[in-house]
């Protein structure tokens, strides 16, 4: 994010007219321990509802829209840390997070970026 807010600075764009969403929720964490994973797919799912994606080429993407992931894999997480923290113009009356994020009792030590270099 700040990088983005550099690369607008460095174009003469100004980062103080970018559109900002009506709401931000933060998702905490309801128990201690490692963040171990985190799900592309809900993470892609939950930014489309938000209105960062478009579901149909007719959708309009919502630029204020998007999703903060405040830890990395493997961070230390205790009770009410923020995980993500969600900006939109909609209500999250009917939205699931329980497959966002997992947190487990130790580090992941099967996260790895690259699986296998084909050459």
């Amino acid at each position: 994010y700040n990088k983005l807010l550099e690369f607008i600075s460095y174009q003469g764009g100004d980062v103080n007219s970018l559109p900002k969403s009506r709401k931000v929720y933060e998702i905490k964490s309801d128990k201690s321990g490692y963040l171990i994973n985190l799900s592309s797919l809900e993470l892609a799912k939950l930014s489309m509802y938000l209105g960062a994606g478009r579901e149909n080429k007719e959708d309009v993407i919502d630029y204020s829209a998007g999703i903060i992931i405040n830890k990395n894999i493997n961070d230390k997480v205790e009770v009410g840390d923020v995980i993500l923290t969600l900006y939109t113009n909609k209500d999250l009356n009917n939205v699931n997070i329980d497959n966002l994020f997992i947190i487990g009792n130790e580090v992941n030590y099967d996260y790895r970026l690259i699986y296998e270099i084909i050459e």
